[in-house]
């Protein structure tokens, strides 16, 4: 049982995401409601639990001042998303859609969910902000805009700040470009081919997927989805009557 990533809310909530991509949120007011000393600072200091981090080694979560629990306990003690939004599951369910609702197969619209329902809670610019980066990996740019009521501006920000894994060339890229397969012009018109594929891809898939599939960088891949959210923006104002 290992915890492979988390978010911290302003309101003391952990979302996290378990072996399996499991969502499961975590009430730290709740479970240590009766704890004192350096737990009760992460139960009642925002500051100090928003410090929570991931120890990818040990496969769960450390705070800066030194806490940290059995990634089991924290199975145990959280909640599963599916039953927070009132899935019922019985005993035995395990191994059913309804229980892996979250992950696996279902994998994407348990994290809708778990995004939806972590925006539920109060949050502020920046946890906003720092909940659409988490979602870079997972989710299409447009529908984490519009799951975290993005502006422009903040989309552009989180484009800025984002770093995504450049693609790796396999043998057949290697090939073409060491052994002149192309010339230059001909390498140019394969490339613009590949960003006109990424940009048809920008509504229904992860931007770390686009660079990887269309094998391109991710700097051109943020400028298509800067020049796609302005446009869309541009439309809806249209619509909306303002231009």
């Amino acid at each position: 049982m290992r915890v492979t990533s988390l978010f911290a809310t302003a309101t003391f909530k952990l979302l996290l995401e378990f072996d399996y991509r499991e969502y499961r949120l975590l009430d730290i007011k709740q479970f240590l409601k009766n704890d004192k000393a350096k737990l009760a600072e992460i139960r009642d200091d925002v500051e100090m639990f928003k410090t929570a981090k991931l120890d990818r080694k040990a496969g769960t979560i450390v705070w800066k001042n030194g806490v940290d629990f059995d990634p089991e306990m924290l199975y145990q003690v959280s909640k599963r998303i599916g039953h927070i939004l009132g899935m019922k599951v019985s005993e035995g369910m395990r191994d059913t859609d309804e229980y892996k609702f979250g992950y696996g197969e279902g994998f994407k619209n348990g994290f809708i969910k778990a995004v939806e329902l972590v925006d539920t809670v109060s949050l502020d610019e920046e946890q906003r902000m720092l909940l659409a980066k988490e979602c870079l990996d997972y989710l299409p740019f447009p529908r984490i805009i519009e799951l975290l009521g993005l502006s422009v501006r903040q989309a552009e920000k989180i484009l800025e700040q984002a770093e995504f894994e450049e693609y790796v060339k396999d043998k057949f890229d290697l090939y073409v470009e060491e052994d002149s397969f192309f010339d230059h012009d001909s390498l140019e018109r394969i490339y613009q081919y590949r960003l006109k594929l990424a940009k048809g891809d920008i509504e229904d898939t992860p931007a770390q997927e686009i660079i990887t599939d269309s094998k391109i960088l991710s700097k051109n891949l943020k400028k298509l989805l800067i020049e796609y959210i302005e446009e869309k923006e541009k439309v809806e104002s249209k619509d909306r009557g303002e231009i």
